[in-house]
């Protein structure tokens, strides 16, 4: 399939597939085959009006790629008005005579109602039919509607069948969703290799969003070797198409000085800014952060608190945290621990470690609201379970002192050798006056649970 006329951009959706077809024109005649390669000249020579003529002498006598063509340009405005019910009648007519391409620009005109009344059931028939020729935009399409239930039930084993069909015809969006599957394991078995494979396919035909996760997948080490040069770079491609996201991580390339780049707050807030200004809340709250504590510009509590705000906006967790200390130590705001607490909240809903660990401590506080030691162990132990290591300090005097939970020395001293382990110099003192108050037997329970100890995500 070559694309003529105008590209398509794609994102999640591809609505229209375009087809030069120089031979097994169909029709009548050899002239409508003639006649159509004239229109499409035409066209690509930017000759609308006589290409629109041609291409349709050649649609009247039955030309399938004529008619389908035909119905692209009332669909696309191409030489025409735009006409929906023009662009179904003509793509009709070409599938009739099973044009693939037609049957599957008809699932996407049903399936958005464009020129007839919105069936999806009818879609997932019209893509069927041009998926059973191997039409690769059909396949992607098919895997769609079973990825997300539209006209039948959901189905993410079926919905990776489909995907993999369409990417292995090279479609750049379906490899980049069966890459996501193979990360998350939807419908198909776990494998950080396979994705990394299936996004490295998609990122070299340019797809942004593809290139941004195989740098996630450099930079964390999954489905490939950890490797921060590896993650740079395409981040940096991905970020020369505006991805936001890639944009912010270069930010923190540059904040950090990794990926064989030499630390320049300038360019990390240059880069923040450049996917802040997308509305991405990440970068909001960086671009706030650098502010806040005047990293590559100058220090203005104002500038922190409406990017903070911004981040709000969309909320981002981190942003929401943020926003709550600015409450808790007045920056850029009068404080009020109150909103700082709310703030706290609203973060540590989405699983934000420190805030859960914030929050935690204003209710052992009592700081901002009313005193409850049990929630404050509550929010203590989802910071401590992610690993948070002064979070994991403060469950262990909970443990050890019995405040909001019941004294349990095993457990604390749990909680005080994983603290410990990271750094925690109170957590190596509270360890040591813990030891001594457990038998072999809890010593011995203590450390398996520390073995088995692993750290969960958030909102696990």
């Amino acid at each position: 399939m070559v694309a003529v006329i105008v590209v398509v951009a794609a994102f999640m959706r591809m609505k229209f597939s375009f087809t030069f077809q120089l031979g097994g024109y169909g029709g009548r005649t050899e002239d409508a085959g003639v006649e159509f390669q004239r229109g499409m000249a035409s066209l690509h020579a930017q000759n609308f009006t006589e290409g629109i003529k041609w291409i349709r002498k050649a649609a009247d006598q039955n030309n399938a790629p004529a008619q389908f063509n035909l119905g692209v340009c009332y669909a696309q405005a191409i030489g025409v008005s735009r006409d929906d019910v023009q662009a179904i009648q003509w793509y009709r007519k070409a599938a009739d005579q099973n044009y693939a391409d037609a049957e599957n620009n008809l699932g996407e005109m049903y399936e958005h109602g464009e020129g007839v009344t919105q069936d999806r059931a009818a879609a997932l028939g019209w893509y069927r039919r041009a998926a059973g020729q191997s039409n690769s935009l059909a396949e992607f399409n098919l895997g769609e509607c079973y990825d997300n239930g539209w006209g039948v039930a959901p189905d993410k084993t079926l919905a990776a069948q489909w995907y993999g069909k369409a990417a292995e015809g090279n479609i750049s969006i379906a490899q980049y969703n069966l890459a996501n599957f193979f990360y998350s394991g939807r419908g198909v078995t776990q494998d950080y290799k396979q994705a990394a494979d299936w996004y490295r396919k998609a990122a070299e035909q340019g797809l942004a969003q593809a290139q941004f996760d195989l740098g996630s997948c450099y930079e964390d080490g999954r489905g490939v070797a950890a490797n921060a040069l590896e993650a740079f770079k395409w981040y940096r491609q991905a970020a020369d198409q505006n991805e936001p996201r890639a944009e912010n991580e270069l930010g923190n390339f540059y904040s950090a000085g990794e990926g064989g780049v030499a630390a320049n707050l300038v360019d990390a807030v240059k880069w923040y800014r450049r996917a802040a200004e997308q509305n991405y809340g990440e970068a909001e709250y960086n671009l706030g952060l650098c502010y806040l504590d005047g990293q590559g510009v100058a220090t203005n509590e104002s500038e922190a608190l409406g990017w903070y705000r911004k981040g709000v906006a969309q909320t981002n967790a981190d942003a929401e945290l943020g926003l709550g200390n600015c409450y808790q130590k007045g920056e850029g705001i009068p404080d009020d621990h109150g909103e700082a607490v709310r703030w706290y909240h609203e973060s540590a809903e989405q699983g934000n470690a420190q805030a859960e660990y914030n929050l935690g401590v204003s209710y052992l506080e009592g700081d901002g609201i009313g005193k409850n030691e049990e929630e404050a162990v509550k929010w203590l132990k989802k910071a401590a379970e992610q690993n948070l290591a002064k979070a994991q300090n403060n469950l262990g005097v909970c443990f050890a002192s019995g405040k909001g939970v019941a004294r349990d020395y095993t457990l604390a001293y749990k909680w005080f050798k994983l603290a410990s382990r990271q750094g925690i110099s109170e957590a190596g003192d509270n360890l040591r006056k813990t030891m001594g108050l457990l038998t072999p037997d809890q010593t011995t329970n203590a450390e398996r649970m520390i073995l088995e100890f692993k750290p969960t995500e958030a909102n696990d």
